[in-house]
């Protein structure tokens, strides 16, 4: 491409020969034309990297590229480096792009100069190919600042800091801040922490509220559904990345709860697991670590939590427990739900 496309699609492949295809054509297939599509093939074996230089042929605004694998934060790290568009965008090798996506994402983001736009998406659940449940995941249209956010909306904030494809991010804030990838996270997790820390210097977000993405969440193949142990440092060096950030406003007690709450629930789910090997007295050190990692003020967090009964009777509990410092029920609690979810699956 002899020319600066205004955007750069990054596409990490591996492994994906069912599906990349539908997810290339969702991109190229875009209303918005000047865009690049930068495809890492991160060392497939099953034929994916084929069928993307197949297409790399046939469409010029591919950059193909080949490296052996290293892992998805690996391969995005690599993209970033070629990429040459004025705004970034993300795609799984197994996600789809809705044929508006990248027009009014970029409409948007040069309407109100902003860095980060962020829009709805779908999340499709399935297990050995059969739909389990569809979630819309909603924004509403407005322009806000990162201070009020933050402040305000602490769901919202946590739609914007989970992942990275619902978003259109200014390239030059990437480059400038040196933002990349941890290469360490191999479990998920790395949505998080690049979010973090561009929005520690993002001013304002523009949001659009249209479903722009389809996100597919397929159990036998989901990284974070499985068991690594990895995972729980990730959660905890997260965890203490994103409380630092926040004690830096004058944040809520209710925001303090919301975001502890998410933390405990990814820490329980994965304690909880039915390939964690960890003892009791393990699993409760993995507790404390967590709490020890927290940088927001513990005021008022106890009654705030009390309030939720009512409406989250389940997801209050374990913040109640979590704030008295009763692991070893939390746990019990948790872990008994766990299994009885899963046999009723079987």
């Amino acid at each position: 491409m002899s020319h600066m496309p205004m955007v750069s699609v990054i596409m990490p492949v591996y492994n994906a020969h069912l599906y990349v295809e539908s997810t290339i054509k969702s991109v190229l297939s875009q209303t918005y034309r000047d865009f690049e599509l930068v495809i890492v093939d991160d060392g497939a074996t099953d034929g994916s990297g084929e069928i993307c230089d197949a297409y790399a042929k046939q469409d010029a605004r591919i950059v193909m590229i080949h490296q052996k694998n290293g892992g998805i934060c690996k391969a995005r790290n690599t993209a970033l480096q070629v990429a040459k568009g004025k705004y970034i965008a993300f795609c799984d090798h197994d996600d789809l792009y809705q044929p508006e996506y990248l027009e009014l994402a970029v409409t948007a983001a040069e309407k109100a100069n902003a860095e980060l736009v962020k829009f709805s998406y779908r999340s499709e659940y399935s297990h050995s190919g059969v739909v389990t449940r569809n979630t819309d995941e909603c924004v509403p249209e407005q322009v806000i600042r990162v201070e009020e956010l933050v402040q305000n909306d602490y769901e919202l904030l946590n739609k914007t800091v989970r992942v990275l494809w619902n978003g259109l991010y200014r390239h030059s804030l990437i480059e400038s801040l040196h933002v990349r990838f941890d290469e360490s996270i191999r479990a998920g997790m790395e949505d998080f922490t690049f979010n973090i820390q561009l929005l520690q210097k993002i001013e304002k977000i523009v949001f659009i509220p249209q479903i722009l993405f389809i996100h597919y969440s397929r159990l036998e193949q989901s990284t974070s559904e499985k068991y690594h142990e990895g995972r729980l440092t990730d959660i905890v060096n997260v965890f203490a990345a994103e409380s630092k950030w926040l004690a830096k406003y004058s944040v809520s007690s209710k925001i303090v709860v919301q975001h502890r709450s998410k933390y405990v629930s990814l820490m329980i789910r994965t304690l909880c697991h039915a390939d964690c090997p960890l003892t009791v007295s393990e699993k409760n050190a993995w507790l404390k670590r967590l709490k020890a990692a927290d940088e927001l003020p513990s005021k008022g967090v106890l009654k705030e939590a009390m309030k939720e009964l009512p409406q989250k009777p389940k997801i209050a509990i374990q913040d109640i427990l979590f704030a008295l410092d009763w692991n070893t029920l939390l746990l019990s609690i948790w872990c008994i739900h766990t299994q009885r979810k899963n046999a009723r699956k079987k």
